[in-house]
């Protein structure tokens, strides 16, 4: 039956919505891909320029925090100058000046950040105002005078006036403390103006901080330097109210990159070299790469927009500030415009493809409507042509009506598709049915006249009694009579009528299951019923008496393509094979300078061998499908085991070993001819089929075996008691069908097939070589006849 021509307008009117819809699909997230870049690119721009704003602003801000103690140990140092008093040298009245002291309380009172003011002279004297952690204030005066030096200790309230007074030497709190040993000291008087200090631990608290210091030297007096100390953890504290995002970071590092500020819940002390903080870490090693960085940097799955900055310090080493500011603090309403995107594209997208295949299910079910047209069409076509060629046949003039019925049989079967196809007549005295004639679509051959008894008829019988077309399962009366395949799984049964008689019935066996049906089978087994009445209705020749009078099967055998060829007697011709065979194997031996008198083992020239291979190995140990429940499972391969036994003594096999995953079976050591031997193994093969499909159930499949079955010459020899080996060409091809098999399937070799081939169905596989055998043909058993 020819395909119905391609719709080439079809793929247009099911593809163009869906291509279309895809389209808008395509073009919404190329705009959302192109939205995302812009506002990414312009949020990242924005950031940028904002991280260099608020780094400068910070720059600017510590700038200032650290600024005004400049200008203080300068006004500081003016002021000390101004108030020495020559006339009093020996008691320093410039440390005990009203003016001085006020200043530096105002100043410290002024500039939170500041930690202590104080002054000395290159003699030893010293002055300093600091602020308590309690946040009040005192004062400290290293006093040189006739009575040597005074360490003096004042308590301050908060406008500045002495509460409390007291000698820490006369105490014996004497700490030794020596200004001019202190860097700050030393640094200023080498600088020409103010200096800073590096990083370090004061002597009055043991906070880490630094000095701003300043020196002025005089001709009449000893040189004083000024200073103002600014703890760091102040700087730290100002550091961390500032806004970073959540995971943002700003330190202070010196030109070497040790930290010298950062927030206090980071955890890091000044002058740290080793940071836990990754972050932290990552910008200190980019910074040592490139001290002027601005630009995001990755740490771990985030980007950071960071930027460093010089903080100048006059008189010290450059100071450095750190910035990075997370990136989704500045991508978040791209991140929100992204997903408002999202949305609306999915939307949009969903409504194009709801309308496309609202449209393309519309062009589907329309293509779908003129597909089945056109095959029906094709099918109506493709059956009138099956029933023109029947018809033909049967106003052919010139031929017998038995070569009518097997020649409109087999084209019946492939117009059906089926297994078989057979035509079917009542006769006369309503007590049986004769097959006039039928074609094996397996087997590929023609099959016999046979005759059934009415009441085992099944569905003929219906049809021929009710005269309606029935379909069904076969029935096991029928199947048991020959009249179908064991394999047959559907019956379609058509009367055959002229007149209003009832003639016979058409039988078709699996409709479909070789072939392409042309069309409705049933329709088309109407059809030939109402061509085969003509013929039907004729005398009935020598096969339907061949068939009645014993159902003999006639000298003549059909080959495919209606030819007839004159084949001799099956017996012979698997006698012709065994001889040829025993005759090699003499030949063998004489080659080897042996002869069969000389041999210490029998030779069997008509044994049948079954060969069984299991190559699933793992199945054959779980329990089988029908063990009883509540006892303990045996494995599969006992169950298999058991089965072998049972069929082997069934067909009257003496022979039966299990050889690791193959079992070995024979018979016929005594026959005068292959055919009994190998329908026994034969039919031993069917039953095991049976029996291995039950036990195997849900089992990768109840396929769970591999047959070969050959008949032929064998040797053997005894072993022990009772025992016998045997061995040869035929176990040996045995042994290669069942290898070569499909799982479940029964291969059959030349002998076998040449002694079965009346009695059994077989199916041609092809050719094969065997080494010291040469070319064999293999063919597939599938039933009795």
């Amino acid at each position: 039956m020819a395909a119905p021509a391609p719709d080439r307008g079809r793929f247009a009117r099911l593809g163009g919505p869906l291509v279309l819809a895809l389209a808008i699909a395509g073009g919404l997230v190329a705009m959302g891909v192109l939205n995302h870049r812009t506002n990414r690119a312009g949020a990242l721009a924005l950031a940028e320029r904002y991280v260099e704003a608020v780094d400068a602003v910070v720059a600017r801000e510590v700038r200032d925090f650290l600024t005004p103690a400049e200008t203080a140990v300068r006004l500081y140092a003016v002021a000390i100058g101004q108030n020495a008093v020559a006339s009093e040298p020996d008691e320093a009245a410039y440390l005990r000046a009203a003016a001085s002291r006020r200043l530096a309380f105002e100043m410290l009172s002024a500039n939170p950040q500041f930690a202590a003011i104080f002054g000395a002279d290159a003699d030893g004297r010293f002055l300093m105002t600091f602020r308590t952690p309690e946040g009040a204030f005192g004062r400290r005066a290293i006093a040189l005078g006739v009575d040597g030096r005074r360490i003096i200790e004042e308590t301050l309230d908060a406008d500045g006036r002495t509460l409390e007074s007291r000698d820490a030497a006369e105490n014996g709190e004497e700490n030794g403390f020596d200004p001019r040993t202190r860097a700050w000291f030393a640094e200023a008087e080498a600088a020409d103006g103010p200096t800073w200090t590096d990083v370090y631990t004061f002597f009055t608290d043991g906070r880490p901080g630094v000095t701003a210091a300043y020196a002025v030297a005089r001709e009449h007096a000893p040189d004083i330097v000024t200073g103002v100390d600014i703890r760091l953890d102040d700087l730290s504290r100002q550091l961390g109210g500032i806004g970073f995002g959540d995971t943002g970071r700003a330190v202070i590092v010196d030109d070497a990159g040790a930290v010298l500020v950062a927030p206090a819940e980071l955890g890091v002390a000044p002058g740290a070299t080793e940071i836990d903080d990754p972050l932290l870490a990552q910008m200190r090693d980019r910074f040592r790469i490139s001290r002027d960085f601005s630009g995001i940097v990755r740490v771990a799955d985030s980007w950071y927009l960071a930027a460093f900055s010089r903080v100048g310090l006059l008189g010290g080493a450059p100071w450095w500030l750190l910035v990075a500011i997370p990136e989704t603090e500045f991508a978040r309403f791209v991140q929100q415009s992204n997903r408002d995107s999202l949305i609306v594209s999915v939307a949009v997208t969903g409504l194009a493809l709801l309308l496309a295949g609202l449209l393309a299910r519309q062009s589907a079910v329309a293509d779908r409507r003129a597909r089945k047209l056109a095959e029906k069409a094709a099918l109506v076509d493709a059956q009138a042509a099956v029933a023109a060629r029947i018809a033909e046949v049967a106003a052919a003039p010139g031929r017998r009506p038995a070569e009518r019925a097997e020649e409109s049989a087999r084209l019946l079967a492939a117009g059906a598709g089926d297994r078989r196809a057979a035509f079917w007549r009542a006769e006369a005295d309503g007590a049986s049915v004769a097959r006039v004639a039928g074609w094996d679509a397996e087997a590929h051959v023609a099959l016999d006249p046979a005759r059934l008894p009415a009441a085992t008829a099944g569905a003929l019988r219906a049809a021929l009694r009710d005269g309606e077309a029935w379909r069904g399962a076969p029935e096991p009366a029928h199947v048991a009579a020959g009249a179908c395949a064991e394999a047959c799984e559907t019956l379609i049964a058509a009367p055959i009528a002229r007149d209003g008689v009832l003639l016979g019935a058409v039988l078709l066996e699996d409709p479909g299951a070789f072939g392409e049906a042309a069309g409705d089978a049933l329709a088309l087994a109407r059809v030939a019923g109402a061509i085969a009445a003509a013929w039907l209705a004729e005398p009935a020749e020598a096969a339907s008496t061949a068939a009645a009078e014993g159902g003999a099967a006639p000298a003549e055998r059909p080959a495919p393509g209606g030819r007839r060829l004159s084949l001799p007697p099956l017996s012979q011709t698997a006698a012709a094979l065994v001889a040829e065979r025993t005759e090699a194997l003499s030949a063998a031996a004489a080659r080897s300078g042996l002869s069969p008198a000389g041999l210490d083992a029998a030779l069997f020239p008509h044994v049948a061998v079954l060969t069984v291979v299991f190559p699933d190995a793992f199945a054959l140990a779980t329990p089988a499908a029908d063990h009883e429940a509540g006892r303990s499972a045996a494995p599969l391969f006992a169950a298999l085991a058991d089965a072998l036994r049972a069929r082997a003594a069934a067909a009257g096999a003496p022979y039966l070993k299990l050889l690791g995953d193959r079992a070995v079976a024979a018979t016929g050591f005594d026959a005068d001819d292959p055919a009994e031997p190998a329908a026994a193994m034969a039919a031993m093969a069917l039953g095991l089929q049976e029996d291995f499909a039950r036990l195997a159930a849900g089992r990768r499949g109840a396929r769970i075996a591999r047959f070969g079955l050959e008949a032929g010459p064998a040797m053997g020899a005894a072993l022990g008691e009772g025992g016998l080996a045997l061995w040869g060409e035929t176990p040996t091809v045995s042994g290669l069908l069942a290898e070569t098999a499909p799982l479940g399937a029964v291969q059959t070799g030349d002998v076998a097939h040449a002694a079965l081939v009346g009695r059994f169905a077989f199916q041609p596989r092809g050719a094969f070589y065997a080494d010291g055998v040469g070319e064999l043909t293999a063919y597939y058993l599938r039933g009795r006849r």
